[in-house]
């Protein structure tokens, strides 16, 4: 009966699904306990249905009696605790929507409304601190790729939490709820991250060291799997068995940081606390927003029917510093923004212009920035008009150009959906730390114009974080100098290990030798980048030509392009060209790092064919210092498809198995990036492995506890997967796991 309900209940027969429905709720009810969940769904099926033809109370009822046995008999933070939650505030807020259109006296329904609002407030609020609970054991004890997926099946139900904090389109904004929601959203974001920070807890331990090389050499396999082609199995295995090393490091670090378990749960006091008197945090949010209208027909009960709608949305969640707040420096734009918003008063907007308040109230400000669609066409136009089509690598604007009134224009369009509705909550904040979501990662918000003379970046000093909780960690200062690595001429047709006693070249120091093929000056950024596009797409080096004293000529450039590579079917797929003011570049930074540090500097370079990714993974580790300009690359089209025998699902017809290129993504999603050392441009060796790539994967398992900075100088270096909530699946974020404590890349 249940079954056949289901099925008439998707071709559209709710009455018939509900005669069954009610049948099936019967017999359960008189031959089962009342706690038993087979019930409880037999409830939940009849009042999924007649909440659907109308019968918000009835449904109401059974919701509530679900809610009550669930209560009672699973753990807090259950997943099927928090359906019942959702459902039942759900349903309150669609009578609540229904009401208001329903004649009545006015005393009754403020009642009902009031009392609706306060429910619901408590569901909600409970499903946040149900949520930041589980998210907070998955990372705790889980590897970085499960700790993800767990918190981003948790976010699920973050686009619910945050419509009823911004009223569901049925009562006014439930602020209240701004700090749950606040901290359920930051706690699921970056998983990964988070899980990888808690890892590096281990290192006291005498096994630490033992199980960090396992890993790296679990992610050397897995990455040869999937260039050369693999099966679905033989992948599966690979990944399991990086992910339990991952898992013993993970436990091994819980048990050793008892009582210290900073950076996985965030909230917005302990930031505030944080926080400078001039500085604010702002965390982006994608999210699906939700809300209730009632609409001008009637049900099948003959009252008005009510529809929930949605639309992929962004948000701002806006953390003001507490030395301010106790400084009176917020309070006091605070009070001026409630009364502006009371007399209707606008205030200025980033740039000046009018704009109507939002009124902070307490430490923390929630922002709805409205449907993304509209910014991610802003950003996209911006980027264009920069000279970043869709497909494209690098910027390839001028220098010394200045941008176009088209570009400032769409800029300003941009910035007028992302920062002006946050001014009232900036006022007075001279510095901000800034956590991107979705699009965002493709936009640099220093960049955008904030008038015709000056940008974003000209009144706040920016800084950019993968998550809020990273400020929330404790991390000793460096001493001395340490170690500069830096790599750079890359030559990607080397086919040895460079010189025979495989030493790493020592920086020239004289400023005459630091550029020996070109004029002592550096390259510009945008030449050198525009120059390696140029060369990798193929044929365009005839446009252009090849820089002045290049010792790559032209035809060397083409014949390399032209060398086997793993990379199939997109952007790199006949090579990498040479990038031979990158010698300069290195030799330049080591020249600086020894003026600087002198007698304490101890500068390592690996260029041409000394630049290999044995050199890269053994001495990136003792860097605190990390340069690499070199090739970086995306890649998603390069895996190759598994090579299962004809699957069961194709088979039968009922289903296809993932491509291979899917489950990457899905699973390992940091496989299909990386960069290009020396080496790069040969056929894959004898197991299949291309020997000058490196994936981010495999730079995520290197231990750089020890590294201030890295610098990725090339372009691709923070593209790749992404998803809501959790990053992007780059090389950035690779490093960042890898304990890097600031990364600069490209976008």
């Amino acid at each position: 009966r249940g079954n056949l309900a289901s099925t008439i209940k998707a071709q559209g027969d709710l009455a018939g699904a509900r005669a069954l429905e009610e049948q099936v709720l019967e017999v359960r009810s008189r031959t089962l306990p009342q706690d038993h969940p087979e019930l409880q769904t037999a409830r939940l099926n009849l009042a999924i249905t007649i909440k659907a033809q109308g019968d918000l109370a009835g449904a109401r009822a059974l919701y509530e009696q679900v809610l009550e046995v669930r209560s009672r008999t699973l753990p807090q933070d259950h997943s099927d605790l928090q359906t019942a939650r959702l459902n039942l505030a759900a349903t309150i807020a669609s009578e609540l929507a229904r009401t208001a259109h329903s004649p009545g006296g006015e005393g009754e329904r403020r009642r009902e409304r009031e009392a609706g609002r306060e429910r619901c407030a408590d569901l909600i609020g409970a499903v946040c601190g149900a949520q930041v609970h589980a998210a907070r054991a998955a990372i705790l004890g889980s590897p970085a790729r499960e700790a993800e997926e767990r918190c981003a099946s948790l976010a699920q139900s973050l686009g619910r939490s945050l419509s009823f904090a911004q009223g569901f389109g049925v009562f006014e904004p439930l602020r209240e709820l701004d700090s749950p929601a606040f901290a359920f959203a930051e706690t699921t974001r970056g998983a990964a991250l988070a899980s990888a920070e808690l890892t590096r807890r281990a290192a006291l331990s005498p096994k630490y060291g033992e199980l960090r090389e396992a890993l790296r050499t679990a992610s050397g396999e897995l990455a040869r799997l999937a260039q050369k082609g693999t099966t679905s199995e033989e992948f599966d295995r690979a990944r399991v068995q990086r992910e339990s090393v991952e898992r013993v490091l993970a436990l091994l670090a819980r048990e050793l940081s008892v009582g210290n378990e900073s950076g996985v749960e965030l909230d917005a006091e302990s930031l505030a606390a944080r926080l400078a008197g001039d500085e604010v945090a702002v965390g982006f949010r994608r999210f699906k927003k939700w809300r209730f209208d009632s609409i001008d027909e009637l049900d099948s009960t003959g009252q008005p029917a009510v529809r929930e709608i949605s639309v992929e949305s962004l948000c701002a969640f806006v953390v003001h510093s507490s030395q301010a707040r106790s400084s009176g420096d917020v309070q006091g734009d605070v009070q001026a923004g409630a009364h502006g918003a009371a007399h209707g008063a606008a205030r200025p907007a980033l740039n000046g212009a009018a704009q109507h308040p939002i009124s902070p109230t307490s430490l923390l400000t929630l922002v709805d920035l409205g449907p993304i669609e509209s910014i991610e066409e802003a950003a996209r136009a911006w980027r264009a008009g920069l000279g970043v089509a869709s497909t494209a690598r690098g910027v390839g604007a001028s220098a010394n150009e200045g941008p176009s009134s088209a570009v400032h224009a769409s800029g300003v369009a941009l910035r007028e959906k992302l920062l002006d509705p946050l001014s009232a909550a900036l006022a007075g904040a001279t510095r901000l730390v800034v956590v991107l979501d979705d699009v965002l990662h493709l936009v640099p918000l220093d960049a955008l114009p904030l008038d015709e003379e000056s940008l974003v970046g000209d009144r706040f000093k920016i800084q950019t974080r993968t998550t809020l909780t990273e400020l929330l960690l404790s991390r000793a200062p460096f001493d001395g100098a340490g170690e500069l690595v830096a790599f750079g001429d890359v030559d990607y047709d080397a086919a040895g290990g460079g010189d025979e006693t495989g030493a790493v070249s020592a920086p020239p120091l004289a400023a005459a030798d630091v550029a020996p093929h070109v004029t002592d000056a550096l390259p510009r950024a945008s030449d050198r980048e525009t120059l390696a596009v140029d060369h990798a797409e193929g044929g365009a080096e005839s446009k252009r030509g090849v820089a002045d004293g290049d010792l790559h000529t032209a035809d060397a450039q083409r014949n390399a392009t032209k060398r086997a590579s793993i990379l199939r079917g997109g952007s790199w797929e006949q090579g990498f060209a040479p990038l031979a003011g990158t010698g300069v570049e290195v030799r330049g930074i080591a020249r600086g790092f020894a003026d600087q540090f002198g007698a304490d500097a101890a500068p390592k370079l690996c260029e041409r064919a000394n630049a290999t990714r044995e050199r890269l993974l053994e001495l990136a580790p003792k860097a605190r210092y990390l340069h690499i300009a070199t090739h970086g690359w995306f890649a998603p089209e390069s895996i190759k498809s598994w090579s299962d025998a004809e699957p069961l699902d194709k088979q039968s017809g009922l289903g296809m198995r993932m491509s291979g290129e899917e489950q990457v993504k899905g699973m390992s999603p940091m496989l299909l990036c990386g960069l290009a050392l020396a080496g790069a441009n040969l056929p894959e060796d004898a197991v299949g492995r291309a020997p000058g790539l490196v994936t981010a994967d495999e730079l995520s398992t290197l231990d750089l506890l020890s590294c201030e900075l890295a610098v990725l100088s090339a372009c691709d270096t923070n593209v790749g997967v992404r998803r809501a909530g959790q990053g992007v699946a780059s090389l950035q974020r690779a490093l960042h796991m890898a304990g890097a404590r600031s990364v600069i890349t490209s976008l």
